[in-house]
């Protein structure tokens, strides 16, 4: 658990201790469409699925291989852990990016895809584009 988390779950204790939270609000990152996908490749990779760019990151999603692996290994593929993403079928890789983007959205991949294929991202999750939920009231 990194720092940053530490601090969170510190200050989060601290607050309920002093009861001055009274809403926990969960933010839910919606689920990539297929639209959202298409997007996310045009941005990474202009939809080439073979793509080795010669920068660590490989595929239609760009994937570094240590983020491939922790995926696959937790998608319970355990067979392609090792194989480089660029070389795994379409299919294996959207369900990949589908899986990441379910978990985390867009943050493995960062805003910029937001400018660079705007109608495609806007499209797959307009919520995910409107001002941020707060983690908690008081």
């Amino acid at each position: 658990m990194g720092d940053g988390m530490k601090k969170l779950i510190a200050i989060l204790a601290l607050l309920l201790t002093l009861g001055s939270i009274t809403t926990v609000v969960q933010a839910q990152t919606p689920d990539i469409t297929d639209e959202g996908l298409f997007g996310l490749r045009m941005c990474e990779s202009t939809d080439n699925y073979t793509i080795d760019t010669g920068n660590g990151y490989y595929g239609a999603y760009q994937f570094r291989q240590a983020t491939w692996d922790e995926v696959m290994d937790l998608m319970g593929v355990p067979d392609m852990i090792g194989v480089r993403p660029n070389l795994a079928s379409p299919w294996v890789q959207d369900q990949a990016a589908t899986w990441l983007w379910n978990g985390s959205g867009i943050s493995y991949w960062g805003p910029h895809h937001f400018e660079c294929a705007p109608s495609a991202i806007q499209a797959m999750n307009r919520e995910r584009i409107q001002a941020p939920t707060p983690i908690f009231t008081a």
